[in-house]
């Protein structure tokens, strides 16, 4: 089951995957995105940083996994690949 969050992010990374052709070359973007909620994970903008950066750097990780929310009690949770 896909959540409005997560359909939302489908679509973004849709947009970045689209190729960038620049002259005679042709340019492949991806994206890793670490999420995180206030106030389940932060208080202040500096805790939701800190977790959406944890999670962030869990889905890149793992090449596959394109987004990721923070969880506390497992530190991330993957819940999307590619």
């Amino acid at each position: 089951m896909i959540t409005g969050i997560e359909h939302k992010i489908h679509q973004l990374l849709d947009c970045i995957k689209q190729p960038i052709i620049i002259g005679q070359h042709i340019l492949h973007v991806g994206a890793s995105i670490g999420i995180s909620i206030l106030p389940k994970h932060g208080l202040n903008s500096r805790e939701l940083i800190s977790a959406a950066d944890t999670a962030m750097y869990q889905a890149k990780a793992d090449g596959s996994i394109e987004f990721c929310f923070y969880t506390s009690n497992h530190g991330v949770s993957a819940l999307a690949t590619s």
